[in-house]
């Protein structure tokens, strides 16, 4: 554990390095007093994730860390991994027993409370536990009636879900979390990953008669576009805190239900997201990178009851989080920098927003929150503050003072639309992006709280003061009457940067470009704030790159257009100063995968003189931003003196339903306007005697029924433009060259690649 150094004492209460890259900080907080006064004591458990490269010997774990018997079955989980040489992903998660017993003592003047949370420490970590796999999120089951053992549920790279108990052994009285159950590996190819995942644990949370026979519920979303329900049962051994390691028998994790949910222009999106509904047992909701939120009956998953889609959100769905007490309500968070409060029965638009300056990629509600009798007596408390982890902006405290007064049956009042939210407080020491967060809390108002929160790249973790400001803050701007609105009152401070770049306008936070100081950019905007903070200042470098370049900023990661060569970007980046090496977490693995299957159906196809239509995410996605107007060309080989001819596409090319398809190179052909199998008849009406060889087939999308809120028609590029194509405006790719990264080859003389 690394101590505070004295320059940054002022802005934390404890750190931590984790030997892996830390991705979510989860805490286990006590409603009830425990009779053995574990009310005292707060588990706090980091999930760890790492991307080991083939190339490099990985010591991931300390020599004394215990193996789990979840990673027993590794090999299974990474069958991709046989054969050839290929990336591993490694995890393992921390148990810290955090007490506040050594705080228990007045300070001097009187303020016990800043006392006691001064005094908060890690400690030493109570155990490790190997995972078969990196977990990408984890979470506490939160029904707490004082009889059943404290179970933690984590979501790994695998697909897999694992359950552990927190276990109290009776010769030394220490924490430890033994392996429970685990759930199947999904029944596709086993390449989805399991991102998240959350407990139905708000029906009985603070009942005290709860039945031996406990069954719970947990949803789970995956990088393939799914969604998926499991029924999780144990055994009376549960019952126990001090149970052992021996009653994981009878312990069950079943997957009941599993839908596709989210996609992007026909293919999976990646779901970041997923939570059950306070309110309704039969309704949960999940959020994806295809920028929707939506929200579904388990009973009947073939479509949505309700969908907010790129209306509201600029940027994909990445935090849920219901209320714990109040029905109805959640909050959800975004790529975009936007924490939403909603009531899902009136989904037209959010309750409330606030930006907080970076990606939100965790929300937790105050612990109060979890018991109703509080908050429906609270006047100005916590039943409403929220703890944000922001990825590049840090941590941020934020409040909604009405939302206490919100009442169910006043749904049409709303909560005085983006006033209604606040932000109390900022947590900006961590380097690098913060994924996890949570509350720090013993379980009644007179013990202190704090803040846990960790991020990814750095591997720190912190124990901070949620209460007061500790660091940097957000520039605030005053709030002036109308009699100091004249030549004399002071202007307001900008909380952005304006920049002209290559003739393009941008206006960026300045929380962003902070989280880079020794960067060109950090640099020349401070000294253009120290003199003219509202001056906009001029870039002479491409525009259009430096929009890809602020989006790498913000969340680590890029999906570039098929336009922009990667050692342009990675050029622009130099110039700026901004870091390209590292692990770019669930994204740059998508990507590395998708390419070495792009490079192989390529190679494949053009040893059978075809050009296939490749079903993968990250292509379409860069193929849709190539061009506004690009054109789907497939050249093959067709006997065209008989009419009509039957015409077979490609299997790959079975995912084209809802596809618009077009033959050219014909004097004369019929159209069909809709495709719902790659095979389909097409009379020649006047064929030539020589028509036989280079007959395009243009393939264009169009909105299907189930995605008529796409919006406007997208095109995508697949194969060589060929000679005989018609003469259409747009660009025209060769996604051979622009996408492998290869060099330009094979291609037409005196066409131009724009």
């Amino acid at each position: 554990m690394t101590s505070a150094d004295e320059e940054g004492t002022s802005s934390w209460l404890d750190s931590l390095t984790t030997p892996l890259n830390a991705c979510s900080l989860e805490t286990y907080t006590p409603i009830a007093q425990q009779p053995d006064g574990s009310e005292t004591i707060v588990p706090l458990v980091i999930g760890c994730y790492q991307l080991n490269e083939p190339t490099t010997e990985e010591t991931s774990t300390d020599a004394d860390a215990e193996v789990d018997d979840c990673s027993g079955d590794a090999a299974d989980d990474n069958d991709d991994n046989m054969g050839e040489s290929k990336s591993t992903r490694s995890g393992e998660l921390q148990l810290y027993m955090v007490s506040s017993t050594t705080s228990n003592r007045p300070s001097s003047d009187g303020d016990d409370v800043l006392s006691n949370r001064s005094h908060l420490k890690f400690g030493a970590a109570a155990c490790k536990v190997e995972m078969e796999s990196g977990v990408l999120d984890g979470k506490w089951r939160r029904r707490i009636n004082g009889k059943l053992t404290p179970m933690f549920a984590s979501a790994c790279a695998s697909g897999r879900i694992h359950l552990h108990a927190l276990t109290k052994a009776s010769a030394d009285n220490s924490y430890e979390l033994f392996h429970r159950a685990s759930s199947e590996p999904p029944s596709d190819d086993g390449s989805a990953l399991c991102l998240a995942l959350a407990w139905n644990d708000y029906l009985d949370v603070n009942t005290e008669d709860a039945p031996h026979d406990t069954v719970d519920q947990i949803v789970s979303s995956y990088s393939n576009g799914s969604v998926a329900l499991h029924e999780v049962s144990y055994t009376q051994a549960e019952h126990s805190l001090n149970a052992n390691s021996d009653t994981e028998k009878g312990s069950t994790i079943e997957e009941t239900n599993r839908w596709d949910a989210h996609s992007m222009f026909g293919c999976p999106s990646e779901v970041w997201t997923c939570s059950f509904v306070r309110g309704d047992d039969n309704v949960v909701m999940s959020g994806a990178d295809d920028c929707s939120l939506k929200i579904w009956d388990v009973r009947n998953t073939q479509r949505p009851s309700h969908k907010v889609g790129d209306s509201e959100f600029e940027a994909g769905v990445t935090a849920i989080s219901s209320h714990p007490s109040l029905d109805h309500i959640f909050a959800v968070g975004s790529y975009d920098e936007y924490a939403r409060i909603y009531d899902h029965r009136k989904m037209s638009k959010p309750l409330s927003k606030v930006n907080v300056g970076g990606g939100v990629w965790r929300i937790k509600w105050h612990p109060t929150c979890w018991d109703s009798s509080v908050v429906a007596g609270t006047v100005n408390g916590d039943a409403g503050k929220l703890l944000v982890a922001a990825m590049h902006a840090g941590c941020r405290v934020v409040n909604i003072p009405q939302l206490n007064e919100y009442r169910n049956e006043d749904v049409d009042d709303g909560l005085c639309g983006d006033a209604g939210i606040e932000i109390l407080n900022e947590f900006t020491a961590h380097q690098s992006m913060a994924y996890g967060a949570d509350w720090v809390w013993f379980g009644s108002p007179d013990k202190s709280e704090a803040a846990g929160s960790c991020s990814f790249y750095d591997r720190h973790a912190f124990l901070w003061d949620p209460n007061g400001h500790r660091g940097p803050k957000r520039a605030q701007q005053p709030r002036m009457d109308d009699t100091a609105m004249d030549n004399d009152a002071i202007d307001p401070v900008p909380e952005t940067v304006k920049l002209n770049v290559g003739g393009k306008q941008f206006e960026v936070s300045r929380c962003l470009i902070k989280q880079y100081p020794d960067s060109m950019l950090g640099r020349l905007v401070s000294e253009t704030w120290q003199s003219a903070p509202t001056k906009t200042i001029f870039i002479d470098r491409d525009g259009d790159i430096f929009a890809h370049v602020l989006n790498f900023m913000r969340y680590g990661s890029i999906e570039l257009p098929c336009t922009i060569p990667q050692s342009m970007f990675v050029r622009e980046l130099d110039f700026y100063g901004i870091s390209s090496t590292g692990d770019m977490f669930i994204k740059q693995e998508s990507s590395i995968e998708t390419m070495k299957a792009l490079r192989q159906n390529i190679h494949n196809a053009e040893l059978h003189h075809d050009m296939l239509l490749v079903a993968a995410t990250c292509y379409h996605q860069y193929m849709s931003a190539s061009s506004k107007n690009p054109i789907v060309h497939i050249t093959d080989n067709i006997d065209l003196k008989h009419s009509p001819f039957h015409y077979h596409f490609p299997t790959a090319m079975n995912i084209l339903n809802g596809y618009l398809v077009k033959f050219h190179g014909l004097e004369a052909v019929t159209t069909q306007e809709s495709l719902f199998s790659s095979d389909f008849v097409v009379e020649v009406k006047e064929a030539s005697p020589d028509s036989r060889n280079d007959v395009n087939v243009l393939v264009e999308t169009v909105p299907s029924p189930s995605e008529s809120t796409i919006g406007n028609t997208v095109n995508y590029v697949f194969g060589m433009p060929s000679r005989n194509a018609p003469a259409r405006e747009g660009r025209r790719i060769d996604p051979r060259w622009d996408l492998l990264g290869r060099e330009e080859t094979g291609r037409d003389e005196g066409e131009q690649h724009s």
